[in-house]
């Protein structure tokens, strides 16, 4: 049957010090890919903080652009600026929606997204020459007065959680580590008594067949001589 079968296999001398390696080395993957795993959640909401931080500027740069906006004799450099910041916008909302690990969109960012569309909308406005287009209005200032102070409160909020992920992140580290390690201590152990064991088997097989063969040998000298003693002895 099969049971017997696998009775069998797991008799012979080798199969437990490979099965202990194998199971080392599923644990010691196991917690390695854990480790990964916990390393990626922190880096993803430390680099999500990082973003925050530089939109928090870039709201802050498009306030500025707006009041710049706002005086003829500057018009053209907030045109210069415009172009560099919708560039700058963009690249780091492209850069969020690929950290961001929440299912709810956050009301912050959905907001500074709706801006850097208008900016946008404003620029393809004053390429195509209306100059009123960079203008804004003192309601639009404070909307991005309001703006500015939503993403610092997001950043504030990304940023704690980071903190708190990152320690936990270590004390999460250091127990898997600790129980891999012992557990690997324990297996190698284990492997070097199955090894142990191993080599008493293979001495002990060695001695008998080294006594069956001196046996036999000391059976056929026995048998040797009585065929040349003759019978009239006995």
């Amino acid at each position: 049957s099969r049971l017997r079968v696998v009775a069998t296999a797991l008799r012979r001398p080798w199969v437990a010090p490979a099965l202990l390696l194998a199971l080392a080395a599923i644990v010691g993957t196991a917690a390695f890919i854990y480790t990964s795993e916990v390393n990626e959640d922190v880096d993803r909401k430390e680099e999500a903080a990082q973003i925050l931080a530089e939109m928090e500027t870039s709201t802050a740069r498009l306030g500025n652009l707006a009041a710049l906006g706002s005086e003829p004799s500057l018009m053209l450099q907030a045109a210069r600026d415009a172009f560099i910041l919708q560039a700058t916008l963009d690249a780091q909302l492209r850069r969020w929606d690929k950290v961001y690990w929440g299912d709810r969109k956050q009301p912050a960012v959905e907001q500074l997204r709706r801006a850097q569309a208008e900016l946008t909308r404003r620029l393809r406005l004053a390429t195509s020459g209306n100059a009123r287009a960079g203008r804004a209005t003192p309601a639009e200032l404070a909307q991005g007065n309001r703006l500015y102070h939503r993403i610092d409160a997001l950043h504030a909020e990304i940023a704690a959680e980071a903190a708190d992920a990152n320690a936990a992140g270590d004390t999460k580290r250091a127990v898997v580590t600790g129980i891999t390690i012992g557990f690997v201590v324990v297996l190698l152990a284990l492997f070097q008594l199955a090894r142990v064991r191993l080599r008493r088997m293979r001495r002990d097989t060695a001695l008998r067949e080294a006594l069956h063969e001196a046996t036999r040998e000391s059976e056929e000298r026995y048998r040797y001589v009585t065929d040349l003693v003759p019978d009239q002895i006995f």
